[in-house]
């Protein structure tokens, strides 16, 4: 939690000010020849976003998230199959990287740049 509120300080004090501050379900995924669904190949950088929060929050390609989770910075790059809801499914290295992650519930900040 200390760090999703340093990392909103940030955003504040830099003059940006987060869109919302929402809360998902995280999971992860590693397939590694797979280009993501704005055209460019998966990389550390990655996660793939629920239509439902897409079209809910108006979340565009390249937008950058804060996950509590992993307290990093990530870049929309991609979309899940519309079965998933109020989700997120973040890229890693190895299928082993992903079983470990598992499945967490997480708050996210949506970058307003």
């Amino acid at each position: 939690m200390k760090q999703f509120i340093i990392a909103l300080l940030l955003l504040v004090s830099a003059g940006e000010v987060p869109a919302q501050t929402i809360k998902v379900t995280a999971t992860a995924y590693c397939e590694k020849k797979h280009r993501t669904a704005s055209g460019v190949k998966v990389n550390l950088n990655t996660v793939a976003v629920s239509r439902d929060l897409i079209n809910r929050y108006k979340i565009r390609w390249g937008q950058k998230i804060w996950i509590e989770a992993t307290r990093e910075w990530r870049t929309v790059q991609d979309i899940m199959h519309a079965r998933w809801r109020n989700k997120i499914d973040i890229w890693m290295t190895s299928k082993e990287k992903c079983i470990l992650w598992g499945v967490k519930n997480t708050n996210v900040i949506l970058s307003t740049d």
